[in-house]
């Protein structure tokens, strides 16, 4: 029988609204830290704030200002600043800002809605410069990650139809050049000590290819859904829904996957699958629920919250539930960390472990 968690601890950077009595502070952005020393409130709106992300030396925090621009701040509080605004006039929708791996620029996705059609919505990302705050556009695109040493990006459109109403996922270099098409797909995932990239065809087949599109392996015996390397690069951990959910391990190369755990049925269906940073515990979630087990399929257990995210460092989970942002380790089990006044979302860790990350969705 599962046992079920209600998330109850430690600090993070938090995405909160603000006082109620104070209408130009509906919402913050708080930066708490893991060991009980005081918060620092970094950024406070009356619009809604979104995405805040370290930047690589954690000096620095990027968000998503009003879903409209792109804003840095100190990780002390102070300097805040918008970056440039996208040329193109017809974009409308700033999303969540992602660091290059050097830390000098920021790569953004943006949704375009033309004046001439509004229904006519296009996705492209493109590349902040840090320091001078400038912007160019870089590839078409809805989502982007950079690979383990930031040279290669690989990107997924929108569904579009002139693909037959399927998204595309593709690997470019780090400057929008030498551009690689994998054809209709979603998931994709860089494994993380090599630039070979997992993702799953439209068709539902795992595949691992190199960046540039060579040595590619399928796993043609049963569909794939969300999914995670292993910590040690060698496999791939993916949720597989159905009448049967489960949790399998594939290895590339090998014609068959091994079948780790029996999965109950998610609400939504899976909406992730993630590993601890040592490889000893997977976490899959939905929505509003997540599943924590073994690395060896033992342990299933539940824990309430749906967003989830491993520490960089040993077996520590955050998640949040309603309003309530959690860590969550092996030992003591989930530990209220920090409550908001409404709902958070997204945790996502500092690079040193010692903040989380959390979205207020409004």
């Amino acid at each position: 029988m599962l046992r079920t968690f209600l998330a109850t601890g430690v600090a993070g950077l938090v995405l909160v609204p603000g006082a109620r009595t104070d209408p130009t502070q509906q919402f913050t952005i708080e930066s708490v830290p893991v060991d009980g020393s005081a918060v620092i409130r970094l950024a406070a709106s009356p619009w809604p704030l979104a995405s805040p992300t370290f930047s690589p030396d954690g000096r620095t925090v990027a968000f998503a200002y009003d879903l409209a621009s792109v804003h840095l701040v100190g990780a002390d509080g102070t300097g805040e600043r918008a970056l440039n605004g996208i040329a193109d006039a017809d974009r409308a929708v700033v999303f969540a800002p992602l660091w290059s791996r050097d830390g000098t620029g920021l790569v953004v996705p943006a949704l375009g809605y033309p004046i001439q059609d509004p229904r006519s919505q296009s996705a492209g990302l493109y590349r902040f410069d840090a320091s001078t705050g400038s912007v160019a556009a870089l590839h078409p695109g809805r989502y982007a990650s950079f690979s383990r040493d930031g040279r290669y990006l690989a990107y997924q459109t929108r569904a579009d139809p002139r693909e037959g109403g399927r998204a595309i996922i593709g690997v470019c270099r780090s400057d929008g050049s030498h551009d690689t098409r994998f054809g209709a797909g979603s998931y994709a995932a860089w494994a993380p000590n090599a630039d070979r990239i997992a993702y799953v065809t439209w068709a539902g087949n795992l595949t691992v290819s190199t960046a540039t599109g060579r040595a590619r392996w399928t796993l043609r015996s049963m569909t794939a859904g969300p999914l995670t390397w292993t910590s040690d690069g060698k496999s791939i951990l993916f949720a597989h829904a159905g009448p049967h959910p489960g949790l399998f391990l594939a290895s590339p190369g090998e014609r068959r996957a091994r079948h780790l755990v029996d999965l109950p049925t998610l609400t939504d269906g899976p909406v992730s699958v993630s590993t601890s940073a040592n490889g000893r515990w997977i976490a899959i979630s939905d929505n509003s629920l997540t599943l924590l087990v073994r690395g060896n399929g033992t342990h299933l257990q539940a824990l309430r919250g749906g967003a989830a995210a491993w520490s960089p460092t040993g077996s520590t989970l955050a998640l949040v539930s309603s309003n309530f942002l959690s860590l969550w380790t092996p030992t003591s089990g989930a530990q209220i960390l920090f409550s908001g006044r409404q709902t958070l979302a997204e945790p996502a860790w500092s690079h040193d472990g010692t903040r989380v990350l959390v979205v207020n969705n409004g």
